[in-house]
Formats: C-alpha cells, sequence, structure tokens
C-alpha cells in the first residue's frame, strides 16, 4: 500500500492530456466513462481508467465520489489546474474544485449530455466554472452578466442570426419560497435568456 501513495512522474501530452485537463476545469467533475468516451476512443475503458489512475498517482487529478458515496468522479488537482492554467483566458477568480459533487455531476452530465463527443458547430455551451472564474473581458457576448444571477451554465443556440442562451437551473432539495420568486423575478426581467 505504501508504493501506491508514492507521487510518480508523468509527461502531460499535448494531443490527450492538457484537453482532458480543460474539459476537467470546465465542467469540475466527470465520470470515468465520459472520460473515456471523450478522450481515449481507440482505448478500452480499462486502459483509460489506468491512465486516469496514473495522472491520480502523479498528483494531477483526483478520483471524488459524492455526498451519498454512490457516483465517482474524476476532478482537478491543484496542480492539475497549474499545468493548464496558461491555457485559460484571464480569470477574475482562480479556482478549479467542485463544492457539491453531486450537484455538478449531475450538472455536467445534463449539460454536456448528447454532444459530449460531438457538438454542433453553430451550438455553444458555457459552464457554470466558466461563468463564476472567466473576467468580464472574457465572456462571450451573448452571456448575461453573472453578477446579477449566476445560473448553472448555458447553451447558446443559434436563432435569427444571433446566439440566445438558454439556461440551466439545476437543484437537488427545495428551496423557500423567496429563493423561487427571486429566480422568477430575475426571469421575467431578462428578457434575453430563455
Amino acid at each position: 500500500r505504501g508504493s501506491m501513495n508514492r507521487r510518480i512522474k508523468v509527461k502531460l501530452s499535448n494531443e490527450r492530456d492538457i484537453p482532458l485537463l480543460g474539459f476537467l476545469w470546465r465542467w469540475k467533475v466527470v465520470t470515468t466513462r465520459a472520460l473515456h468516451a471523450k478522450f481515449f476512443p481507440g482505448c478500452s475503458l480499462v486502459g483509460a481508467y489506468h491512465r486516469l489512475n496514473r495522472l491520480e498517482r502523479a498528483g494531477i487529478v483526483k478520483s471524488v465520489c459524492d455526498e451519498r458515496a454512490q457516483n465517482f468522479h474524476w476532478t482537478l488537482s491543484k496542480k492539475g489546474f497549474e499545468a493548464i492554467r496558461s491555457f485559460l483566458p484571464a480569470l477574475r477568480e482562480e479556482g478549479f474544485a467542485s463544492e457539491h459533487i453531486r450537484h455538478d455531476g449531475l450538472v455536467s452530465a445534463f449539460h454536456i449530455g448528447e454532444w459530449l463527443i460531438v457538438r454542433p458547430s453553430e451550438v455553444q455551451l458555457f459552464s457554470e466554472q466558466q461563468l463564476r472564474r472567466y473576467s468580464e473581458e472574457s465572456l462571450p457576448t451573448w452571456i448575461p452578466s453573472p453578477e446579477i444571477h449566476r445560473h448553472d451554465g448555458y447553451w447558446g443556440i443559434p436563432a435569427k442570426g444571433q446566439i440566445v442562451p438558454i439556461a440551466l437551473e439545476v437543484e437537488l432539495s427545495q428551496k423557500c419560497s423567496t429563493f423561487y420568486q427571486a429566480v422568477g423575478d430575475y426571469y421575467s426581467e431578462e428578457q434575453s435568456v430563455i
């Protein structure tokens, strides 16, 4: 067991590892199966797991389970974030971690959905991580300011020559009525968001 905890050195490939780490940063937590499908197309699920495990032993990623210990995901470590930091745009807030693994796992799976492998070129996805971390000047013009209300992400769908934001909101537990009233008020005033 002692040798399993020892850090190993890993050379990160620009073809797969750096994009994989960027994907983990953007979506916070992702399952082995999703990472396998997206980044290891010519490899078995076991082979993908071994590479992820090697990255974990190098301190670049971490395997985490949700609060109910039912679902396991991969996420970045501080070292993994540092490895991709120079590939990210200007950030207003440094960070990478998930605060609620179960919530973020469901959000990422639902948000990416059928577009895990191939997304239509005219459709855009913008995650909560991007909304939270990107500086104001790094936000696409179709994204409403996250200062007023920060959604769990947006789908950007083309309509009438522009990108229309469709907001994603996921709540795993019931909130008080004032919360729902505030969200409803936001949507009634923000006509650009569907």
